[in-house]
């Protein structure tokens, strides 16, 4: 049986890579230990619901902008990192192009390329270098939450080193296969 992922087109203008993205969120301090049981709780239950989210379960909407909700980019990163290996690809790419596309979610690069490790785990080297080259050519439209838009594209790379399962991963030769033919010339890296 062969598995045919389709990554959605890119359905926004460019975006504008000057202009950083900023995770506003309100915090409040407490002394207490509550408020550390509360937050540890409050990542139980992010994790359970992402892992159903990322299960090949049937796909729930209502619990993703439930989720997306309660989360910033950077906390998604940290808790789909504890996921780690057991992201399964399709389920993924489901959650991922929903989340941009009808929530608005803007992913980061880690959360990304956690993505392209999974798909190279399943032995689907097409949609990953598709995925990869999305997100790498400006005009794809693929919106990140960057650190510093002037460096995205190292961003990009270490978001790809810092999550690599093995030194052995296919993810780099694809990345410098991907500069060296399909992005000469565009002014992407």
């Amino acid at each position: 049986m062969r598995l045919r992922l389709r990554l959605p087109p890119p359905l926004r203008p460019p975006p504008d890579r000057t202009k950083p993205l900023f995770c506003i969120r309100a915090y409040s301090f407490s002394s207490s230990s509550s408020a550390a049981a509360a937050a540890s709780d409050d990542d139980a239950a992010l994790r359970r619901s992402l892992s159903l989210l990322l299960s090949p379960a049937p796909f729930d909407a209502a619990l993703c902008r439930e989720t997306l909700s309660r989360v910033c980019p950077r906390r998604l990163e940290r808790l789909l990192l504890d996921l780690g290996s057991s992201l399964h690809p399709e389920p993924a790419l489901r959650f991922f192009s929903f989340a941009t596309d009808h929530c608005g979610f803007v992913f980061t690069p880690r959360a990304y390329a956690l993505i392209l490790h999974s798909l190279f785990r399943s032995n689907l080297a097409s949609a990953a270098r598709l995925l990869l080259l999305r997100i790498l050519d400006a005009r794809a439209a693929v919106p990140l939450f960057l650190d510093d838009p002037d460096h995205w594209f190292s961003e990009i790379i270490h978001a790809l080193a810092d999550t690599v399962p093995s030194s052995d991963s296919p993810a780099f030769d694809l990345l410098v296969h991907l500069c060296c033919t399909q992005l000469r010339g565009r002014g992407s890296p």
